[in-house]
């Protein structure tokens, strides 16, 4: 069975469209950029007959302006950043593609080339590569690293950051799919994992909404039912392990029992909705631990609809990113 708090299928799978008028016209409330590493969902695309294709707006792929301290900086489409951010930009992508190598310690493999040892299946070197990571950065934010890599005697692209500017230019730069500044608190090694997983690399648009995914599990058909005749519209409020095995506790105070459950909520609705990392939950105490150790970051988005592409005949911005409130919604 599945447990579904929302009424409807797919969780951040979820597209709107405008208005049932042109339904084609969709706003992705969810996830919306899905790059090509991620051979899974490709697959299940690729199953499904769901085209994707790569006209993201990502930054620096399109015309993009960069709002920085209340000046606007343009950055032409596949070109360089503009001047003022160059040794930000050439510093870390010296860091992706070469490593690091600190003053004390074994030298840290280039983000690239772990990504290069999983593809290839060396498993083992990519593990042994990752803990020299974990071992040197394990506990630290993604701010107080970039100090460690850019501000020493030998920081990667060979030129040392400027304390506080290039900072504060490379959290409103960013890479990938946005600027860094509001992730500086997040720890660096989750950073890092995206690099590694190709994850702000070539990132792709569902024309048909991602949702249109969740839509086509649900029509599966698997011991004479869909998945959606399985769906059960009802929260759980608290899942547990008993004797009788793993009890799930509905909103209604009724109880269901499985052998297995696996949860898709968000972190905070395990915590605090689920009471999943409460004493006599469903989890050890490691898991419990590493389930509240996870930095939440969370992003708003608004949409609007306009009457035309007014952007593709006045050679306006296709992306625009600022250090200032937008950012911060």
């Amino acid at each position: 069975m599945l447990y579904e708090a929302s009424g409807r299928i797919g969780g951040r799978a979820y597209s709107i469209s405008f208005t049932s008028q042109a339904p084609a016209f969709l706003a992705e409330m969810g996830a919306m950029r899905f790059p090509r590493s991620e051979h899974s969902l490709f697959h299940y695309l690729d199953q499904f007959g769901i085209e994707a294709n790569s006209n993201f707006p990502d930054p620096g792929e399109v015309l993009t302006n960069l709002g920085y301290q209340g000046q606007t900086y343009t950055w032409l489409a596949k070109g360089n950043p503009p001047d003022m951010f160059a040794t930000v930009h050439a510093s870390w992508t010296a860091f992706i593609s070469d490593g690091f190598t600190p003053s004390s310690g074994p030298a840290l493999l280039a983000p690239v080339a772990i990504t290069e040892l999983l593809r290839t299946g060396q498993h083992g070197a990519a593990r042994s590569a990752w803990q020299a990571y974990i071992d040197m950065f394990g506990n630290q934010s993604f701010y107080s690293v970039l100090q460690t890599l850019f501000s020493g005697a030998h920081p990667p692209g060979g030129k040392p950051w400027r304390n506080p500017d290039d900072y504060e230019l490379f959290g409103a730069l960013g890479v990938g799919s946005s600027g860094l500044g509001p992730m500086y608190p997040v720890a660096f090694l989750e950073i890092v994992c995206l690099m590694v997983d190709e994850l702000e690399t070539d990132q792709l648009f569902i024309p048909a909404g991602i949702e249109s995914l969740a839509q086509a599990f649900s029509q599966q058909v698997f011991g004479g039912r869909s998945i959606a005749r399985r769906v059960v519209d009802t929260p759980v409020s608290r899942i547990a392990r008993t004797g009788e095995g793993v009890m799930l506790t509905l909103a209604d105070g009724s109880n269901e029992f499985a052998d297995r459950v696996i949860v898709t909520a968000s972190t905070r609705a395990m915590q605090v909705d689920m009471a999943l990392t409460a004493p006599a939950s469903a989890l050890s105490p490691q898991q419990c631990s590493a389930v509240n150790d996870v930095h939440p970051t969370s992003s708003s988005k608004v949409f609007v609809m306009t009457q035309r592409k007014f952007w593709l005949d006045e050679n306006l911005p296709s992306n625009i990113q600022t250090d200032t409130l937008v950012r911060d919604v």
